[in-house]
C-alpha cells in the first residue's frame, strides 16, 4: 500500500542507500508515562500508547508504504473498538486479531542480519466505552518488506505474557527484548516499581527462542534497562537506569507526613505482612539527605548519597559479563559528585577538572546507544531531561569502545549543539545554536546521521478543545489533543558540537497524515487529518552477524584453585545452573582504582594484606575483614497497607537465597569473611540484582557498591578489586592477581555439601 501522493517526498542529495522504516506515530495524548518517555515507556493503554500508529518503509527513491496496513493490520472504522466487555472470552486476540476493530501501537521496529524480516512490538485492540483492560506490547515479525511485496506480520509464540518491548536479534537470531515480566515471572510481584518514581517499569533484559519458547533472563534491573542491541564485537550494549538509592516516596511519608501510603512487606510471598513504613527498614544505602542522617544517625560521619543518571552498559549474549560499557562509571561521565564521609580530609568530593580526567566532556545520560556502522566501537546517543521532552534532546557521541579498551580511553562529546538538552520557558528567547529536539538516532552506512527531529525548544504540552458528541444515546466528552512537538525524520550536518537537522522532508511537506477515532476508554479521542510524528527508523541492510559471545574462560589464578582442590570447573558451573545459583569471586578487596577518592582507599585486613596510597601521606587507613552482600528484594509497597496498589519496589536485603549459610559469619546476616590475602567468594542467586559493601570488623559499613549487578545460572564473575581497576590501583599497579583463598575454601566447603539437596531455597 503506498501512501499518498510519494512523489511529494523529498531525496536527499546523495539519495538514501537504503530503505529506512520507521514508525508513523500517533502523537501522544497526554504526558509522562507515555510510550516516548525515556523510563515507564512501556503501558500501552490507549492514553499512553495512542491507538493508530503503523510501519512504514522509505524506500531510495522516495515513495513510501505502510507495511502494516498492507499487511492488513490496523483500524479503519469510523470509532475503534473492540465491541462488548472486556471480561469476554478471548478477549482481545481472538475477537480482534489484527486490530481491525480496536486499532494497534507500533513501536521499536529492528532489522534482522539479512535484512528480510524485522521484529518490532504492537499492541493490539482498543476497548469500548468504559471497558477497562490491562493491555501490553507483544512481539511480531514482519516480512515481505520489498516495494512489490505483500507484507506478512505474525506475532511471536511463547513469549512472556507482560509488555514486551525495544526488541532486537541475537547473532543466533533468537529475540533479545526488555519486559515487563516480574523477577521469577511471580505475577504477584507485578509490576515491579522503579527507584524514583515508584511507578511501573520493566525488570531487565530477555533472551527468547519463539520455536521453543526457552526464555533466558539476561539481566534484573530495579530501575530498568533499555534499548539492548548486539553491536560488531558482539557484545550487547544498553543504557540502563543507574538509581541505587533509598526510597523518596518512602522518605517523603516518614519526614513530611505524604500521600504515597508507603510500607514494607515482610517477604517476597503473596500473603506477606504488610508492616506500617518505618525509616529503619531500608538498610543501604545511605540516606539521600543530610537532615534524615542528622535524624536518623545523629552524629554519623556518612555524607548523604543521591544518584540519577543513564549509563551504558554491556553484558555478553549468554548474559554473563554485567558491566557498565568498558567499565565506564561516574568517574568517567559525570562532573561532580560527593565524598562518602566527613570526617576523612584525604577523601574529596569528584571533581571532573581536579585533577583534569582524559574524558572533558560531561553528561548526567546516555540514551538509545547505536553503533555506527561506518566506524566500530562508536556510538551516537542521545542526551535528554527526564520530563517534558518525549525523549529527545541533544545527540552526543561517545567513543571509542573496543573490546578490552580502558574507560580511560573512551570520550564523549556532543554532536548537536548544547543547548538541545533541555528546554526553554514558554516566554524566553531562542537560545543560541539550538536547533530543536532530537530522538532515535540512526547513524547510516554512508557516514550520514538520521534522527527523529522537533522544531519546538519549549517543554512539549499536549491540549485538547475538548467538545461533545451523543454517541448511542449518550452525550460523552471527545478529546481532540495537540502537541507542541512534531518529529519528522531529517538528515543533520554540521560539525560536532552544532550538527543541525537539515531542511529536507524525507517524507514530504505534508508528511503521514490520518484521521481516527478511539476510546481512552472514559472519553472518545477523536485525531482529525493529523500529521503523524515519525520515530524509530532503522536502515534496512544486510549485514554479518557478530560473533556470539559467553562466558570467558577462568583466568589462571582461579583456575590454579580449581586443580588444586580437584574440582571440575564445567562440573561445578553445572551444579550452579541447575540450582539458579551464580558466584562471585573478589581477589583482593584491598584494591581499589586509582581514580576513586570518594570513598576509603586505605584499606587492610586484620592479619593480612593491606594497600596503603602513598599520597596523601598519613591519610586514615581503614580495617575490613568482611563482605555483605546483599540482594534486592520486592518488599516495598505503596497506597496504604489496607488497599495496596499493584507492584512493589526494591529494598536492598543481607543476602539470604544461598545453600552455604555456614559460610557466613555470625550475627553478620549476609556477610562473608575477606581472607588475608584480601580475597572473598561468595554463592549467589542468579537473575536477581545484588549490591555490596565492605565493613570493618565493629560491622561499619567502608566501601559501598554504587549500582546493581545480577547474574545468570552458572556464572563465576570474578573481580579484581573493588571497585575494579581500569589502568593502575591507588598503588599505581594493574589489578590483582593473586590467587583467592576465598574460593579454595568456598571449594572445600561445596565438595563436603553440594549432596546437603539445596534444590531452590529461593521464595
Amino acid at each position: 500500500m503506498l501512501l499518498p501522493n510519494p512523489l511529494l517526498a523529498e531525496v536527499p542529495s546523495p539519495p538514501l542507500q537504503h530503505p529506512i522504516v520507521f514508525v508513523a506515530q500517533m502523537p501522544p495524548m497526554r504526558g509522562y508515562p507515555s510510550l516516548n518517555d525515556v523510563f515507564t515507556n512501556h503501558l500501552a493503554g490507549p492514553e499512553q500508547a495512542p491507538r493508530g500508529s503503523d510501519l512504514v518503509v522509505l524506500y531510495p527513491d522516495g515513495s513510501l508504504k505502510n507495511l502494516t496496513a498492507a499487511a492488513g493490520w490496523g483500524c479503519s472504522q469510523p470509532i475503534c473498538a473492540i465491541p462488548g466487555p472486556s471480561s469476554q472470552p478471548g478477549y482481545p486476540q481472538a475477537l480482534d486479531p489484527q486490530g481491525n476493530l480496536g486499532g494497534i501501537a507500533v513501536r521499536d521496529p529492528e532489522p534482522s542480519w539479512d535484512a528480510q524480516k524485522l521484529v518490532f512490538s504492537m499492541v493490539v485492540g482498543g476497548p469500548s466505552h468504559f471497558q477497562v483492560h490491562e493491555w501490553r506490547w507483544e512481539l511480531f515479525e514482519i516480512t515481505g518488506l520489498g516495494p512489490s511485496q505483500t507484507p506478512v506480520i505474525t506475532r511471536e509464540p511463547n513469549q512472556p505474557p507482560w509488555s514486551n518491548v525495544q526488541p532486537s536479534y541475537l547473532s543466533d537470531g533468537r529475540i533479545l527484548f526488555t519486559s515487563a515480566r516480574p523477577q521469577g515471572g511471580r505475577a504477584h510481584l507485578h509490576p515491579q516499581h522503579d527507584e524514583y518514581e515508584s511507578l511501573p517499569i520493566v525488570t531487565g533484559l530477555f533472551a527468547l527462542d519463539p520455536a521453543n519458547g526457552a526464555l533466558e533472563v539476561l539481566t534484573h534491573s530495579p530501575s530498568g534497562d533499555f534499548h539492548p542491541r548486539v553491536v560488531s564485537d558482539g557484545r550487547i550494549v544498553f543504557n540502563r537506569w543507574d538509581h541505587l538509592i533509598r526510597d523518596q516516596q518512602a522518605d517523603a511519608d516518614v519526614f513530611n507526613n505524604g500521600p504515597y501510603g508507603t510500607f514494607t512487606y515482610t517477604s517476597e510471598a503473596i500473603g506477606a505482612q504488610r508492616l506500617p513504613i518505618d525509616p529503619f527498614h531500608e538498610i543501604f544505602p545511605e540516606p539521600r539527605q543530610q537532615t534524615y542522617i542528622d535524624i536518623l544517625f545523629p552524629g554519623s560521619n556518612m555524607m548523604p548519597h543521591a544518584m540519577n543518571l543513564f549509563m551504558p552498559w554491556e553484558i555478553r549474549q549468554d548474559g554473563s559479563g554485567l558491566e557498565t560499557l568498558n567499565h565506564w562509571g561516574r568517574h568517567e561521565q559525570l562532573s561532580f559528585f560527593e565524598r562518602s564521609l566527613n570526617d576523612d580530609p584525604a577523601l574529596l568530593p569528584f571533581n571532573y577538572q581536579a585533577p583534569m580526567r582524559p574524558n572533558q566532556h560531561q553528561t548526567d545520560n546516555f540514551h538509545d546507544l547505536r553503533e555506527r556502522p561506518d566506524l566500530p566501537d562508536h556510538y551516537v546517543a542521545v542526551r535528554a531531561v527526564e520530563f517534558g521532552v518525549r525523549g529527545a534532546g541533544q545527540l552526543l557521541r561517545l567513543g571509542p569502545a573496543a573490546l578490552a579498551n580502558s574507560a580511560t580511553l573512551m570520550r564523549s562529546a556532543p554532536l548537536t549543539h548544547p543547548n538541545t538538552y533541555g528546554f526553554r520557558g514558554d516566554n524566553d528567547p531562542e537560545r543560541p545554536g539550538d536547533s530543536g529536539r532530537y530522538r532515535d538516532p540512526a547513524p547510516l552506512a554512508d557516514g550520514r546521521l538520521l534522527a527523529a527531529h522537533s522544531v519546538d525548544t519549549r517543554v512539549d504540552q499536549t491540549t485538547s478543545d475538548n467538545t461533545t458528541e451523543v454517541i448511542d444515546g449518550q452525550t460523552v466528552t471527545v478529546r481532540h489533543p495537540v502537541n507542541r512537538y512534531e518529529f519528522r525524520l531529517r538528515l543533520l550536518a554540521g560539525a560536532d558540537g552544532e550538527a543541525a537537522a537539515t531542511t529536507v522532508e524525507l517524507t514530504g511537506s505534508q508528511g503521514i497524515r490520518k484521521t481516527i477515532a478511539f476510546w481512552q476508554p472514559d472519553d472518545l479521542v477523536r485525531y482529525s487529518d493529523v500529521r503523524l510524528w515519525e520515530t524509530d527508523p532503522v536502515e534496512l541492510r544486510p549485514r554479518t552477524p557478530p560473533p556470539t559471545t559467553s562466558a570467558e574462560p577462568l583466568a589462571a589464578p582461579e583456575v590454579s584453585i580449581f586443580a588444586e582442590e580437584s574440582v571440575d570447573p564445567a562440573a561445578f558451573r553445572q551444579w550452579l545452573s541447575d540450582r539458579n545459583l551464580g558466584v562471585v569471586v573478589v581477589r583482593n578487596a584491598t584494591r581499589r582504582d586509582a581514580a576513586d577518592r570518594q570513598q576509603p582507599f586505605n584499606l587492610q585486613v586484620p592479619g593480612g594484606v593491606s594497600a596503603i596510597s602513598p599520597t596523601p601521606p598519613g591519610a586514615m587507613v581503614y580495617s575490613i575483614d568482611r563482605l555483605e552482600v546483599l540482594q534486592a528484594d520486592l518488599l516495598r509497597g505503596k497506597g496504604g497497607t489496607a488497599n495496596p496498589l499493584p507492584g512493589r519496589r526494591v529494598l536492598a536485603r543481607p543476602l539470604h537465597d544461598t545453600p552455604f549459610s555456614a559460610l557466613q559469619l555470625p550475627d553478620s546476616p549476609g556477610s562473608y569473611p575477606i581472607h588475608a590475602d584480601g580475597s572473598i567468594a561468595v554463592v549467589v542467586p542468579a537473575e536477581r540484582a545484588l549490591s555490596w559493601q565492605s565493613l570493618s570488623p565493629q560491622g561499619t559499613p567502608v566501601v559501598r557498591e554504587r549500582v546493581w549487578l545480577s547474574l545468570v545460572p552458572g556464572e563465576i564473575r570474578v573481580c579484581g578489586g573493588c571497585h575494579g581497576v581500569n589502568d593502575v590501583d591507588q598503588l599505581g599497579l594493574p589489578g590483582a592477581s593473586n590467587p583467592p583463598a576465598a574460593l579454595r575454601t568456598l571449594l572445600q566447603h561445596w565438595q563436603q555439601h553440594a549432596g546437603e539437596g539445596f534444590a531452590d531455597g529461593f521464595e
